[in-house]
């Protein structure tokens, strides 16, 4: 279903994004989930964590540097 809301509109529904980003992040295309979850609009936790994620996987920048730059700290980000 996500897939085809990111081909059948002008533009893609938040949350097909997320869930492409997560489908990409669990089968290992972390520059792809890192393009997904870039292009997410709204700053969301989880958004924030599937990109701390797959940087971090890619090896390019520090991961919480990428959750400090939305706001997320360490334990914020356990809590929430």
């Amino acid at each position: 279903m996500a897939r085809d809301a990111s081909t059948d509109a002008d533009v893609v529904p938040r949350c097909a994004m997320v869930v492409l980003a997560l489908e990409a992040f669990r089968d290992a295309r972390y520059s792809e989930a890192l393009l997904w979850s870039e292009q997410v609009r709204e700053t969301s936790v989880l958004a924030s964590a599937i990109r701390a994620a797959s940087a971090g996987e890619l090896g390019s920048g520090d991961p919480n540097l990428v959750l400090d730059e939305t706001g997320i700290s360490g334990p914020k980000f356990r809590n929430t």
